[in-house]
């Protein structure tokens, strides 16, 4: 496997036409920075624009997955998303389309901006450790990355407002119950179940694969 440190708290790796990107800030739940983001969306236009790349894992170290953006910036009032690329949104993949499959191995808390990567994701793998939340609404702000438009779209409208207005956290199995999770696994399995996945989609013909999931969601052919 190749593993590549394209920033300090970013790493990409690529194995068996698979591309994993590993969220690495364990000291404060990957919580997210410009360069983080910057650094994920050149990876997955990288991924977009290498035919060797057929589907890519997204992940985290340690306790979360990703605990939203780093509080530091968000009390300052700084930009956490990239500044080259200030429109893919949170995570470098928010607003990001990629015609390559998006896997999220969920490997502990989702929250706010983290959370909102797992829905632009294509699949779901998550840790029996993991939960999801938008606590935006406790901290009186709103959704402002857009996690609650999206999330009413994946969910029946009175379920996702639930999350939205309580900003109560849900845990991996009912995620799986509601359709947010594809899978729910032992935690020491999280990235192989993701791996998995993510072979067998890469050994499909990759243009049948690319086209299956701009149908799905009505991109465009050269989207």
């Amino acid at each position: 496997m190749n593993i590549e440190p394209v920033s300090p708290d970013v790493q990409v790796a690529i194995a068996d036409h698979i591309m994993t990107i590993t969220m690495n800030r364990p000291h404060v739940r990957n919580a997210m920075t410009p360069s983080m983001a910057t650094a994920i969306g050149e990876a997955l236009d990288r991924a977009d624009g290498d035919e060797t790349v057929r589907a890519v894992v997204v992940t985290g170290t340690g306790t979360a997955f990703c605990s939203g953006g780093d509080l530091r910036l968000v009390e300052q009032g700084s930009s956490i998303h990239s500044a080259t690329h200030p429109e893919w949104g949170f995570g470098g993949m928010r607003h990001h389309f990629v015609g390559t499959p998006i896997i999220a191995a969920v490997n502990g808390a989702a929250i706010g901006g983290g959370f909102e990567m797992c829905l632009a994701s294509d699949l779901v793998v998550a840790s029996e450790r993991a939960f999801f939340r938008l606590p935006e609404v406790i901290s009186g702000v709103g959704s402002n990355a857009g996690g609650a438009a999206r999330l009413a779209r994946q969910l029946p409208l009175k379920v996702a407002l639930e999350m939205v207005l309580t900003g109560r956290s849900v845990d991996a199995m009912t995620a799986q119950r509601w359709g947010l999770v594809n899978r729910v696994v032992e935690h020491r399995n999280v990235l192989d179940a993701a791996m998995s996945l993510a072979l067998e989609i890469a050994r499909l013909p990759p243009e049948a694969v690319l086209s299956a999931k701009r149908t799905a969601y009505g991109a465009p052919s050269d989207a």
